[in-house]
C-alpha cells in the first residue's frame, strides 16, 4: 500500500503537461482590426450575374439549331388546326421553322409539316401559312455560294530534253 501512495504522491508532485498556446491571430490582408486586436473576416465579393441559358430549338427543314426566338413556331392545336404561334405559348404540338423562304416553301410543298404533326392541313390553315410565306422577304443569294469555283489546273508536262 505504501507503494501505491508513493506513486500517487509522485504523480501529484510532477507538473501537468501544459497545453500549447497558439500564436497570436494573424491579421488577414484587407481586414480591419477590432478593438481587441483580432481581425475580422474579409468582406465578401458581390456575386457575378449569372449567364442566362438561351433555349435552343431545331428547324424541321434545315436541321439547324438556333435560339428559340430566331425561329417561328407552328402549332397543331388540340382541335386539329395548324396555326402560326408568334408568342410560342399556344397549347398543342409545336414545330419550328427558320424565318427563311428556303425552309418554309419545301416544308409546305413536300408535306413536312403534315408529317411532323400527323394530320392533314386544312385548306383554311394552308391558306394562312401560304400568306405568311408570301410575307417573307425573298432571299438574296449567298455571295460565297454564287462565287464561281476555280477550274482545275492543267497537269504539268515534263520537258523532254
Amino acid at each position: 500500500m505504501a507503494e501505491k501512495m508513493t506513486q500517487t504522491a509522485s504523480a501529484a508532485t510532477t507538473p501537468a503537461p501544459q497545453r500549447a498556446t497558439s500564436a497570436p491571430a494573424q491579421a488577414t490582408p484587407g481586414a480591419k482590426p477590432t478593438a481587441k486586436g483580432a481581425a475580422k473576416a474579409p468582406q465578401k465579393r458581390k456575386p457575378q450575374p449569372r449567364q442566362r441559358r438561351i433555349p435552343q430549338r431545331t428547324c424541321i427543314m434545315c436541321k439547324q439549331e438556333r435560339p428559340k426566338r430566331e425561329l417561328i413556331r407552328i402549332v397543331r392545336t388540340p382541335d386539329g388546326h395548324v396555326l402560326l404561334d408568334p408568342t410560342g405559348k399556344k397549347s398543342g404540338r409545336g414545330a419550328y421553322l427558320c424565318a427563311k423562304r428556303s425552309c418554309w416553301e419545301p416544308a409546305l410543298r413536300k408535306g413536312r409539316l403534315e408529317h411532323e404533326f400527323g394530320v392533314a392541313i386544312s385548306l383554311e390553315d394552308r391558306a394562312a401559312l401560304d400568306a405568311y410565306v408570301d410575307s417573307l422577304p425573298s432571299e438574296a443569294p449567298d455571295p460565297a455560294a454564287a462565287r464561281p469555283k476555280r477550274a482545275p489546273k492543267a497537269p504539268k508536262t515534263a520537258n523532254a530534253e
